[in-house]
């Protein structure tokens, strides 16, 4: 595993004693859309998102399982799939900031890595739907509030732009420039 000072190579001193950047760049090859389009639609759905996997989080606690397994169990997958969230986030913001031509050591370290992180976004949101599931399976239906409900729409919706983000940027091809 790289780590950051690996890339410190990449930068060199220039005459007036400031630092360039003379590594490699890679760039995205677009295919069926423009960069504008591309990133509308990536951050139209990492949007979604959060902003579904955050309004699940903002229900009551009345709303989850009422045992201590189960809630953990729905809690813990929630935060690992919000916190996959704001990776995905992060990334897709320094997708943004580079332009046209993307710097080798931002491309390694978090564009390559936005299709594995939205999938574990998914994944875990998912794990929470199950939770979810499982317990009103054992409990019956007639335990589900509506603030329960709402709580599984709003993680499939989060898993569902999660997969979508997945896809899109799993079939993004790059080049070396």
């Amino acid at each position: 595993m790289k780590t950051r000072q690996s890339y410190w190579s990449d930068f060199k001193q220039n005459e007036k004693g400031r630092y360039s950047y003379q590594g490699a760049w890679y760039s995205y090859r677009y295919r069926q859309m423009n960069r504008r389009q591309l990133l509308a639609g990536l951050w139209a759905l990492c949007v979604i998102m959060l902003g579904a996997a955050i309004a699940a989080g903002c229900l009551p606690p009345g709303s989850m399982p009422a045992t201590y397994v189960s809630a953990a169990f729905v809690l813990f997958m929630y935060m690992a799939s919000l916190i996959s969230g704001i990776s995905v986030f992060w990334s897709l913001g320094r997708l943004s900031a580079g332009r046209t031509r993307i710097r080798r050591y931002v491309y390694e370290t978090s564009l390559r890595k936005i299709p594995f992180r939205s999938g574990m976004a998914a994944g875990f949101a998912g794990m929470a739907v199950l939770g979810q599931a499982v317990y009103l399976g054992i409990h019956g239906l007639g335990r589900i509030s509506s603030g329960g409900a709402l709580f599984l729409v709003l993680e499939l919706i989060a898993l569902a732009a999660a997969l979508g983000i997945q896809r899109i940027t799993s079939q993004m091809e790059w080049s070396l420039c």
